[in-house]
């Protein structure tokens, strides 16, 4: 699991450092970049999904979901 590798490496890096330790530094660096790649694609859809469903919900603000999933994914990445 994922609390026993970071026992087992106590080092800031998380995917990258336990790949890195298992496979080399072509893997770990690779795998780094794919884990912030995936972070910063979740940050999105989770900024165009939640813009969708407020635009559902209250059906006068779909002409600004454009605007609001901005503003979600700049808040959101604010926060992170």
């Amino acid at each position: 699991s994922i609390a026993e590798l970071a026992t087992m490496l106590p080092q800031a890096g998380g995917f990258y450092v336990y790949t890195r330790a298992a496979f080399g530094n072509a893997v770990g660096f690779t795998a780094g970049w794919v884990d912030w790649i995936t972070q910063c694609s979740a940050l999105a859809y989770l900024g165009v999904s939640m813009a969708e469903f407020a635009a559902a919900l209250l059906p006068a603000l779909t002409p600004w979901t454009t605007v609001i999933c901005v503003f979600l994914i700049l808040g959101l990445t604010f926060i992170q």
